[in-house]
């Protein structure tokens, strides 16, 4: 069988049964052998078929039927008819004819090929996504975050005055301490929100328990995190308790990642129970003297209010319908509110008591943040003193005692009058530091410059009498009978007398170097006071707490020695809010060892005990000190290698050779690492020391401030260029860091000084002559 073409004008006729024939359609047919031919083995003769084939009249789509024809026929001569070519005259041979368009098993096979493909890929994308999910599912699975308390320590327990949630006064019991807890995430994909909350087994608008704390875990990470705890309850609250079998005060962490924290409750519990077993037996004998107070916090209760809580719609009222009112701002969350709570409300019991016209009331900042900002109130704690609805700054300290000494002073009552030896020993339990004019009558100048002392100091109280047996027992040492005039304090040397004429700036002097101790410990309390002191020279030792023990008594040794002209400061280390600012002057912000220091604040300088720390050698630097012979310590990097450096670095070691004696002129960057825009300035140093290079005259040169010191170096912003002329190098020119990079090197030309021509000379006028776009 053969294949072949035919044009239409080549086929004479076709079979009665065959379709008809489209216009201009292409025709395939298949030719077998003749039945009429004689030779089997031959077959007709076929004719080339046309090179053109018209194109399909239509572009729809077509189906098996209408695109392709098979028929069958014989076919004959075609001669008869016009315009045809003449054929043999057997016609054509009897053959099949296809009309067709294309090869179907090829489509057939292509559409089988596709749709499994689609199959494959659609199977694919269902399995890698259900892969997917279990992979995400059991990453994200609920872990168990490990949670150990490192320690759970108590700063203060305190019982004192105060008032219950209605605002009547009474006892009031407040601890507060510090938890440090260590979270473990075993996740390997996630991290977890902690949320760290307290759960109260005490139900009572009595009982405030802070314990919140907000931190992010990372994937298998550890991380700690610190908490402050503040726990306030009435006595009446707390007596109940007492005659109970048990107190439980359960304080249990939560995690906010879905999980089960039984094991961590269940830790907690126990070390709770441990407290609660070794607090049992003291319990017991409490309770008798618990029952013997209730009667006093019965008649408390019933009393008007001390402290008045502040809000939104009542602070205006309290604040000016008010002669005078001490309003302490705070907030639950900050520790050294906390701090200060106990001690302010002690302090508003002891004025009371002592019938002072002066209304105290507090305000939680962070309820009424509208109040607090009506009030100025900005940091916590803040106290504010109002005269009538004027506000004042405080200026006193923060215990109970300093509180209460300057707001008599400030209320028209410097002075207490002391006539019995019985109030002179209630004055005892309650004052620690005092001044004592000792007066056979209230009358005179003498006494009018007492009193006038006593109402410019704001820190210390002052107590009279004219009984000579009463200024005994306040002031053991006191000679004179007539009138004297001593200042009392803590141990040691607990007395000193002022023997000089009675004038109120002398005796304010003597108060203010001789009311601190011979060595002062730095607290948060007494920290204002210490570093307002009238006492210029003042040296601080840093050290741990033990170590400060066993250095306290050769200190007060040598203190002794220089009492009334060095101030003696103790410091602890570990203490980072008090050590660290100081200890960062002299770059020392890292040491943990024992660090002897020493300031001049008259002349603003630092020193720095850099030989061993016998005493005999901290008695020799605080002489040095006292006559001025100390060297000055001035912070300094190690000195770099600038062999190969364009920019060359200065430090403070060698500020003096590479800028203050080099006779070239120097261009000094200072900047600090923190600095934002010192990072673009250093930019256009770099391209201005490449622009430059090979000048034997000019240095270019860059300097850290933060790390580095020199007594020329005073600069008050960063970064900062300075020219130092190489003529003038006490008078620098300063430039502005704003400057374009052209602009500075055009300030730098006209700063040069002229010189002969060199070659030097000529590549100075190379380099203006070329392009500046690095520039």
């Amino acid at each position: 069988m053969m294949l072949s073409t035919k044009s239409e004008s080549d086929i004479t006729s076709l079979a009665p049964s065959s379709p008809s024939r489209s216009p201009k359609r292409p025709v395939y047919y298949v030719q077998s052998p003749s039945r009429d031919s004689q030779d089997g083995d031959k077959s007709s003769s076929l004719q080339p078929s046309p090179m053109e084939s018209p194109s399909h009249p239509s572009f729809g789509r077509h189906s098996r039927n209408s695109s392709a024809s098979r028929f069958s026929g014989i076919f004959r001569s075609s001669s008869g008819r016009k315009g045809t070519r003449k054929r043999n005259d057997k016609g054509w041979p009897e053959c099949n004819v296809i009309l067709e368009e294309g090869k179907y098993d090829e489509f057939e096979d292509k559409g089988f090929v596709r749709r499994f493909q689609a199959f494959i890929a659609l199977f694919s994308f269902v399995l890698l996504f259900t892969v997917f999910c279990l992979i995400i599912w059991g990453a994200s699975r609920p872990f168990k975050a490990e949670i150990t308390v490192k320690s759970l320590s108590m700063h203060n327990f305190y019982v004192g005055e105060g008032s219950d949630s209605t605002g009547v006064p009474t006892k009031m019991l407040t601890m507060n301490g510090s938890l440090k807890i260590s979270v473990y995430n075993p996740a390997t994909i996630f991290g977890i929100h902690l949320k760290i909350f307290s759960r109260k087994t005490l139900t009572s608008p009595d009982l405030l328990l802070n314990l919140t704390a907000y931190s992010q875990v990372p994937r298998n990470q550890n991380h700690s995190v610190s908490i402050f705890i503040l726990f306030t309850l009435s006595l009446l609250l707390l007596i109940s308790f007492f005659t109970t079998t048990t107190i439980a005060i359960a304080s249990d962490l939560d995690t906010e990642n879905g999980n089960d924290n039984d094991d961590v409750d269940n830790e907690l519990d126990e070390l709770l129970a441990i407290d609660q077993e070794e607090q049992e037996h003291e319990q017991d004998s409490q309770v008798d003297d618990a029952d013997s107070k209730f009667s006093e916090a019965q008649v408390l209760s019933r009393a008007q209010r001390i402290v008045v809580e502040l809000n939104s719609e009542n602070w205006k009222k309290v604040t000016e319908g008010n002669e005078f009112v001490l309003v302490l701002g705070y907030a639950p969350w900050c520790p050294r509110s906390a701090e200060l709570m106990p001690q302010f409300a002690e302090a508003a019991t002891l004025l009371k008591e002592l019938k002072c016209p002066i209304l105290m009331a507090k305000l939680d900042a962070d309820r009424y943040p509208k109040a607090a900002a009506a009030l100025e109130i900005k940091g916590f704690p803040t106290l504010l003193f109002f005269v009538n609805g004027t506000a004042q700054a405080y200026t006193g300290g923060f215990s109970a005692q300093d509180i209460v000494v300057w707001a008599r002073k400030k209320t028209g009552a410097p002075v207490m009058r002391t006539n019995t030896v019985n109030e002179a020993e209630e004055f005892l339990k309650k004052y620690q530091t005092f001044v004592l004019g000792m007066f056979k009558k209230f009358e005179g100048s003498d006494y009018e410059e007492f009193v006038k002392t006593a109402a410019a100091d704001n820190e210390i109280q002052f107590v009279e009498t004219s009984n000579f047996e009463v200024a005994k027992v306040l002031y053991p040492d006191i000679k004179s009978a007539d009138h004297f005039l001593g200042i009392v304090k803590s141990e040691p040397d607990r007395y000193t007398g002022y023997e000089e004429t009675f004038i109120m700036d002398k005796i304010l002097q003597f108060l203010n170097y001789n009311k601190f101790p011979l060595v002062t410990k730095l607290t948060d309390i007494n920290s204002a006071s210490v570093h307002s002191s009238p006492i210029k020279l003042q040296v601080y030792v840093f050290a741990k707490a033990d170590d400060l023990k066993s250095l306290l008594e050769p200190l007060e040794d040598i203190a002794r020695n220089f009492k009334g002209k060095i101030m003696f400061t103790a410091v602890d280390i570990a203490d980072e809010d008090l050590a660290k600012p100081f200890l960062t002057l002299f770059g020392l912000e890292e040491s943990k060892n024992t660090v002897v220091t020493a300031f001049d604040n008259k002349a603003i300088s630092k020193f720095l005990l850099e030989s061993d720390l016998t005493p005999s050698n901290i008695e020799e630097f605080c002489s040095r000190l006292l006559h001025g012979t100390l060297t000055p310590y001035l912070k300094s990097q190690p000195i770099p290698d600038n062999t190969n450096a364009n920019v060359q670095i200065v430090v403070g070691k060698t500020f003096d050779d590479l800028v203050l004696n080099s006779h070239k002129d120097v261009l000094l960057e200072v900047y600090t690492p923190w600095c934002v825009r010192c990072e673009t300035t250093s930019k256009q140093i770099e391209k201005l020391a490449k622009h430059f290079k090979g000048l034997d005259n000019l240095v270019i040169a860059k300097i850290d401030a933060s790390a580095n010191e020199h007594p020329k170096l005073q600069v008050e912003e960063y970064p900062t260029l300075l020219f130092y002329p190489a003529g003038d190098k006490a008078n620098p020119i300063k430039v502005s860091a704003r400057s374009s990079s052209k602009n500075i090197a055009a300030f730098i030309k006209e700063q040069l000084k002229e010189k002969d021509q060199s070659p030097k000379d000529e590549q100075l006028k190379e380099k203006d002559q070329a392009p500046k776009d690095e520039l």
